[in-house]
């Protein structure tokens, strides 16, 4: 094969793999160009939620969760971050007061 015919070959199968053979002579192949990612946009850092904690639990009480979160029309994530929250300030709450009397019993 001629050098001319293997030069347009290997041309060919660069600009089949790597878009247009300009590329290769230093010009803009616009592929340098960024593409917009698909979903939903990033929070700000502060808002960010950076701690993932992972549960075990059984398929009954992953069902008896899920069916409370449908039944309140919210996500499970968001149903299980609330629930956490309500019983941890419970949780605050009755330990502080707990504390106070032991303290005014004294």
């Amino acid at each position: 094969m001629a050098p001319l015919a293997q030069s347009i070959m290997v041309q060919g199968a660069v600009s089949f793999f790597y878009g247009p053979v300009a590329f290769w002579h230093g010009q803009s192949s616009g592929m340098d160009t960024k593409k917009k990612k698909p979903g939903r946009l990033k929070l700000p850092k502060g808002e960010r939620r950076a701690s993932v904690v992972t549960v075990r639990m059984s398929k009954a009480e992953r069902n008896m969760i899920g069916d409370a979160a449908d039944a309140a029309d919210v996500k499970l994530s968001e149903w299980i971050r609330a629930t956490l929250i309500v019983a941890a300030n419970h949780t605050i709450d009755s330990m502080s007061q707990t504390h106070r009397v032991h303290k005014t019993a004294k």
